[in-house]
């Protein structure tokens, strides 16, 4: 009976055990994301306030 208990505390302990090497490699995978994430909209935004600035400049000329 003991030797039951003892398999199934170590099953579940293995169960649940993660591998740390995975784990790092999914906080830099996740880290890497979020950085080009970041940089892929500041593009983006900075892209369309240089249009619109150009779009109020053409409307500009036209009305003087």
């Amino acid at each position: 009976m003991l030797s039951v208990k003892k398999k199934m505390k170590k099953a579940k302990e293995t169960l649940t055990e993660v591998n740390v090497n995975y784990a790092r490699f999914v906080v830099i995978l996740l880290a890497c994301n979020l950085l080009l994430t970041g940089y892929t909209i500041s593009k983006i935004s900075a892209t369309d306030s240089e249009i619109l600035e150009q779009q109020d400049r053409e409307t500009q000329s036209t009305t003087d």
